[in-house]
């Protein structure tokens, strides 16, 4: 977590740029209270980030926006462009793969008779289910990254997306993909203090969504 000298330091690498005000205590603090919970490397990278293409003096939001985009860039989340030629793409055959005790289980079907055939079939399908290697191929949709994918989950999925406007698919799609991760995004750069009060206030609005959740995960 950054200290406040931390912060002052990183204000006064900014203080050349037009409308930078004076940087007294409270500036420093208010600073501190929205950028403190990050890491020095984090907000050195994302002051550097800021400097790199913008002229005036940043506000603190302005900031935390900086190392939201670092954080996303990190996860590999994709541009809405990129997002959407995931969803063109998602459709594809994939060969089956079958770890040792898969394959053992999938022999068997093939081998057990009479009753014992159910039973089989039922292990089987509850390993591939629960296996991280375990897939049984054919065709399938598959996105290259989680957010895309629950994008289309909330829009209703590919037979709801789709229809016979392909640029009205494609809008629907960008738009609700960016609301999507603005509203994450948002909830995920919260400063603690945030957080803390929302949950005294309901415990449920503080949770971050299956969204969040795969994206920390990634």
């Amino acid at each position: 977590m950054a200290t406040m000298n931390k912060i002052r330091e990183l204000l006064i690498s900014l203080i050349h740029l037009p409308n930078a005000p004076e940087l007294s205590p409270q500036v420093v603090k208010e600073f501190h209270g929205v950028l403190g919970h990050w890491d020095d490397d984090l907000l050195d990278t994302a002051v550097l980030h800021y400097k790199s293409a913008e002229t005036f003096f940043p506000t603190p939001g302005t900031l935390n926006g900086r190392v939201l985009d670092l954080q996303l860039i990190a996860m590999g989340v994709p541009t809405a462009g990129e997002a959407w030629s995931q969803v063109l793409d998602a459709i594809r055959y994939t060969s089956a793969v079958y770890c040792d005790e898969g394959l053992k289980l999938r022999q068997d079907c093939h081998e057990l008779q009479n009753g014992n055939y159910m039973s089989a079939v039922a292990k089987y399908g509850s390993h591939v289910d629960s296996c991280d290697t375990c897939a049984a191929g054919g065709y399938g949709e598959f996105y290259a990254h989680p957010a895309v994918a629950e994008t289309v989950r909330l829009l209703g999925g590919r037979d709801a997306l789709f229809t016979d406007n392909p640029a009205a698919d494609r809008k629907q799609f960008i738009d609700a993909y960016r609301e999507r991760l603005q509203i994450e995004g948002r909830k995920f750069i919260m400063p603690p203090a945030v957080k803390d009060y929302i949950s005294s206030q309901s415990p449920a609005l503080l949770s971050m969504g299956k969204l969040t959740k795969r994206l920390e995960a990634k």
